[in-house]
């Protein structure tokens, strides 16, 4: 999803602070997810970084995702979760 993350943590490989410059748009994302819907052994989409709930589009890639047939997951450190 993400280079960037909002945490720094000493154990984790993916670190970075701001997004790569070469990420996808959401559109480049959509494209892409709709490439991996035509191949039968794509059932099941993780979604990881850095920390995607930095993302802005993350939600609509998500649904997205779901709408062509994947079960989604995502690595997420939680620190951006709140109740809404």
């Amino acid at each position: 999803m993400t280079a960037a993350c909002n945490r720094h943590c000493i154990h984790c490989h993916a670190s970075g602070v701001k997004p790569a410059a070469d990420e996808l748009s959401t559109r480049e994302g959509k494209r892409l997810l709709e490439q991996l819907a035509g191949e039968s052994a794509f059932r099941m989409m993780a979604f990881t970084g850095g920390e995607p709930l930095v993302r802005g589009d993350l939600f609509e890639l998500l649904a997205y995702s779901r709408a062509l047939g994947f079960a989604n997951t995502m690595a997420t450190n939680a620190t951006l979760i709140d109740r809404e």
